[in-house]
């Protein structure tokens, strides 16, 4: 992640649905690397938002096994809605 920047990237996770609700944890500390948010977005999708909070660039450790909770809706699916 470049310095002082946020980066979304995206994984596939079997049987993810629009409404769930997941919390990931790295395994390890790295100085400079945070998850600023986490979402759903798409089937099967999970979404990741990192944060590098530091004046350089910043790669994440290779080959990590996160650990995650889903939080399965008991809604159906939402539509777009202003809150």
């Amino acid at each position: 992640t470049a310095a002082n920047t946020t980066a979304e990237q995206t994984v596939t996770v079997a049987g993810l649905k629009i409404g769930d609700r997941v919390i990931v944890n790295k395994p390890t500390a790295q100085a400079g690397i945070g998850v600023a948010g986490v979402r759903v977005s798409a089937a099967d999708t999970l979404a990741i938002t990192f944060v590098n909070s530091t004046g350089s660039g910043v790669t994440s450790t290779a080959l990590e096994s996160w650990l995650g909770t889903v939080f399965k809706s008991a809604l159906p699916t939402p539509t777009n809605a202003s809150i």
